[in-house]
């Protein structure tokens, strides 16, 4: 009997097809597992205790559908507009950016399979003066990742005035992130805490009055006393800074949440969005 050497027709058309269904497969279930962890942020935005504490003014986040327009976003989009979904607020301003060259992207399976906003160091995003953003009293949270390890000063967010100083921001710098805040005199002051991570980082950030306190992951990394002079003209800027001129000072890197109270939050409201943010993001906390 003449040995067999080979797949006829028959059998490689079945083995093609095998291929074919495993690899579908392979693509609805990857489909499915990215849907499934959306869905599920997108619950926990929406159940999060951010709803209901008071004094929020400012809610960017890049998961839910109500935060851009158009609502649905795909990868690779341009944002022209990143909708501030603070419930509570009677005038949410949004960040803008009109000029498409500077808008930053949205894009899907950077960590965790969720969607962040990339800034590539010309991008950014404004939102016009509002008073409600520029308090006396301040606590600040944002999900990050900085792509760029050599910025003298890439501006995550910034409301902030130099002369005199006022206002407060939140830098990527070549050592790590600082908390800025301004302070009437000379160039403010700030709070640094020494961090660079291939991951995503959460920081959190408070002043009273009269102290500010930085946290990473929900660790205090380092205190400074100074009181916070409120920004009465200038506009909120995501991804750069220079806030009474041209942009710059741009941050290069992924933003998934920016959250802003309008006062000091207690203890327990501020872990609790802590823990918020790390469930949703998978930030392992250091407190």
């Amino acid at each position: 009997m003449q040995k067999k050497t080979a797949f006829s027709l028959f059998e490689l058309a079945i083995v093609i097809t095998i291929i074919a269904i495993l690899i579908a497969g392979t693509f609805v279930g990857e489909s499915l597992i990215k849907k499934s962890r959306i869905t599920s942020a997108q619950n926990l935005t929406a159940q999060s205790p951010v709803n209901s504490i008071e004094g929020l003014v400012i809610w960017y986040e890049s998961t839910s559908e109500k935060s851009f327009v158009p609502s649905k976003v795909e990868d690779g989009s341009k944002i022209k507009t990143w909708n501030n979904i603070a419930p509570n607020q009677l005038y949410a301003v949004n960040a803008i950016q009109t000029n498409s060259a500077s808008q930053p992207l949205y894009q899907e399976n950077v960590f965790n399979s969720l969607p962040l906003i990339y800034f590539n160091g010309s991008a950014y995003l404004e939102a016009a003066y509002n008073p409600d953003f520029n308090p006396s009293k301040v606590t600040i949270f944002t999900v990050i990742n900085a792509k760029s390890t050599t910025d003298i000063y890439g501006t995550v967010i910034s409301t902030r005035n130099d002369s005199p100083a006022a206002g407060y921001g939140i830098y990527s710098t070549a050592s790590g992130y600082q908390f800025w805040i301004g302070n009437s005199s000379g160039s403010g002051a700030s709070s640094s805490v020494t961090i660079k991570s291939d991951n995503l980082v959460l920081l959190s950030a408070t002043n009273d009055g009269s102290n500010s306190n930085f946290y990473s992951n929900g660790a205090l990394v380092t205190t400074n006393s100074a009181a916070l002079v409120a920004n009465n003209s200038l506009p909120f800027r995501i991804g750069a800074g220079n806030n009474a001129g041209a942009a710059n000072y741009f941050f290069n890197g992924y933003v998934g949440e920016i959250i802003v109270f309008n006062r000091l939050l207690k203890i327990e409201e501020r872990k609790s969005v802590e823990k918020y943010l790390s469930d949703k993001w998978k930030v392992q906390l250091n407190s």
